[in-house]
């Protein structure tokens, strides 16, 4: 067992009454206290129910130097807790997913707040060999963010964790069944993660805020993301002639102030800079790779005037298109 999940048994006064493949903790003395199961595979996983309440405030400090798949439901309680380097931060009521890799910190607890939940938690080791030995595609690890909590579970996960729960309460969660359970939620977060581009998973992570206007912030999404890295491609394949703002918002299906304000967060340009841009490194490949007149190439790329194209490619390579050529022929 991890010193961190033995050290917490300890400050919650809880002691092994029960042991073989699942280990009952409780407080004789003071039943109150409540319990918690431990079910393990050593250096493999562990599956643990935790229905419990704090004696009395106390702080511990986590030092893991592997790395971990953890995942479960609480269905009770919130702690503080601090990774080196982050502001403090809460855990809540909810389903949850993270990778934890190096993970230094501490966490903190406060007499009288109660707890109920289950969890589980993969080592690396054990992944790493149904990798090499059962399922060479298996890669969950890499497919999540380290050290970032995802409050999402797939259902089917959701549903298999409910019936591990369901068989612990009824003494039939064997050490061969609780491996079946284990292998099932994880072929369901495979398929998860395999399934489709917008998964659950990633439409958890915080992608930023853009300004909309003078008083309007908003949260980016995934999608968002999505539409404007759609847009941007439009924008490269037609840069002679590009669609109006209008007419690309309403191909990417957003509005368009926001396809304005997130274009420009995400590419630190606006979209009419980003279309001059393609226009112009494609002049400047004309001129140095063929001899076609400069009006010519004026016109293909988009400048009914050569002026126009001449004064904006000096803007943009501080020469004229013809200094340009010469230069680089």
């Amino acid at each position: 067992m991890e010193k961190f999940q033995i050290q917490l048994l300890e400050r919650l006064q809880l002691s092994k009454e029960q042991t073989g493949h699942c280990a009952l903790y409780t407080n004789r003395s003071h039943p109150e206290y409540g319990y918690s199961y431990i079910y393990e595979r050593e250096n493999c996983y562990s599956f643990l129910i935790g229905n419990y309440t704090i004696p009395e405030d106390f702080s511990l400090s986590f030092d893991l130097d592997q790395t971990l798949l953890h995942f479960g439901n609480f269905y009770t309680g919130t702690t503080m807790y601090q990774v080196h380097g982050s502001p403090l931060a809460h855990s809540m009521p909810s389903s949850f997913l993270t990778v934890e890799h190096d993970l230094h910190g501490t966490q903190h607890w406060k007499k009288g707040d109660h707890y109920y939940g289950i969890e589980v938690l993969i080592y690396e080791t054990y992944l790493d060999s149904l990798c090499r030995d059962l399922v060479p595609g298996l890669h969950l690890l890499s497919s999540f963010q380290e050290n970032y909590t995802y409050r999402y579970l797939p259902e089917s996960v959701y549903r298999v964790l409910e019936e591990m729960h369901k068989l612990s309460q009824e003494n039939r969660l064997s050490p061969l069944m609780l491996e079946c359970k284990i292998l099932e939620c994880l072929a369901f977060l495979q398929q998860e993660v395999c399934s489709e581009s917008e998964n659950g998973f990633l439409s958890q992570l915080d992608y930023g805020q853009v300004s909309i206007g003078k008083d309007r912030l908003i949260r980016l999404t995934l999608s968002d993301i999505r539409a404007v890295e759609k847009a941007h491609e439009i924008i490269r394949l037609n840069a002679v002639n590009p669609p109006t703002i209008m007419q690309l918002a309403a191909t990417v299906g957003i509005s368009v102030q926001k396809l304005k304000a997130v274009f420009r967060h995400q590419y630190h340009m606006t979209i009419g800079d980003y279309t001059t841009s393609v226009r112009m490194s494609t002049a400047a490949r004309l001129l140095t790779a063929t001899q076609m007149p400069v009006e010519a190439i004026a016109h293909q790329v988009g400048y009914q005037h050569s002026a126009n194209f001449a004064r904006m490619f000096r803007k943009t390579y501080g020469q004229t298109p013809n200094q340009f050529r010469h230069k680089h022929n």
